[in-house]
């Protein structure tokens, strides 16, 4: 069954699924390092917003080298107007509010990856993998309401105390979420046994035909789906199999994603369960950075992009040997 508000009400005292310790201190810990390197974002804006009183211009790496290790976003803050010249404080403060915005949904991507990995390989029923999620949604909007707005505020000024953010931090999570939901059904045919052969196709008198024409049509089977065409959600070991991995992008990501979620299946098929985390390491990244701005269809970096795409058309042969190689390598 499908609910609309993915993130439903708030339960007291935890996860519905009860984590292992260790699990409980990785998601403890990765949160609490996303909002360090968040910090250290907020104070490149602050030193940037410091030279844009001078003159609109885009950030200087070479003077925040330091804090490039402990950013959240290592790409250098842009100034989307014209250059050289004195931009206004409000000018200055939509450009902060802009760049803040950008990072509080970077920190919500990569939350949520961080907890996917972790729960992947338990064994989680649809129900249970979904509700963990909205449970860790509202965790991670009580983040950002109480600690990243906030401390922007503190530090830059950008006044999302008075004047909140035009999509709510709720509405941001629950579209992240919807495409991370599994289904309630498992999509995919199990292949036959070897040793078993497939049974003849029978195809009955008529009112057996319309029987299954109805169940099939409404509240019976699940409907049919398209070749090639793959569910939004974060069961990445049970999707159907798709066709090319990537060509096109429709503006929001959904390309990019439907394109991750079948190279997952597809290397499922072929008996190795990766991770969306072995997918950007073979692309020869060390952070999800830019994987998260190429799910989403952020297409600001092409050479990422090209990384990536290239990544996703790879045999299944290929791409476990470049895993292995650079897991061998550590």
């Amino acid at each position: 069954m499908r609910h609309d508000k993915v993130l439903g009400e708030p339960r007291r005292g935890g996860f519905s699924v009860e984590l292992s310790r260790e699990n409980q201190l990785k998601v403890e810990r990765d949160l609490k390092d996303l909002r360090f390197r968040y910090r250290g974002n907020l104070e490149r804006l602050n030193r940037w917003a410091a030279a844009l009183n001078s003159r609109a211009r885009h950030e200087d790496i070479g003077e925040v080298r330091g804090l490039l290790q402990r950013s959240l976003d290592p790409e250098p803050a842009r100034w989307d107007g014209p250059l050289g010249v004195v931009p206004t404080f409000d000018e200055i403060t939509g450009a902060l509010r802009a760049k803040v915005l950008e990072l509080v949904e970077l920190y919500m991507d990569m939350a949520l990856l961080q907890l996917l990995e972790t729960l992947e390989p338990l064994p989680l029923l649809a129900r249970e993998f979904n509700a963990t999620l909205a449970e860790f949604g509202h965790l991670i909007a009580s983040e950002c309401d109480r600690f990243l707005l906030p401390e922007a505020d503190s530090t830059l000024m950008t006044g999302f105390n008075t004047t909140p953010p035009p999509r709510s931090i709720r509405q941001m999570l629950e579209e992240r979420i919807r495409v991370r939901r599994r289904r309630e059904y498992f999509p995919v045919k199990p292949p036959q046994l070897s040793n078993v052969p497939p049974a003849e196709p029978t195809h009955g008198n008529a009112a057996d035909r319309d029987s299954v024409d109805r169940r099939s049509g409404k509240g019976g089977f699940p409907e049919a789906k398209e070749v090639g065409v793959v569910e939004p959600s974060g069961n990445e070991a049970t999707r159907a199999d798709a066709g090319p991995a990537v060509n096109a992008t429709n503006g929001n990501g959904t390309d990019q994603r439907s394109a991750i979620d079948a190279f997952i299946s597809k290397l499922a098929v072929a008996g190795r369960k990766i991770t969306r985390k072995n997918i950007w390491t073979v692309a020869g990244y060390t952070n999800a950075t830019e994987f998260e701005r190429f799910q989403r269809g952020d297409t600001r970096n092409q050479s990422a992009a090209a990384a990536f795409k290239r990544v996703l058309n790879m045999k299944p042969e290929n791409f476990i040997g470049s895993l292995d190689k650079k897991s061998a390598s550590k």
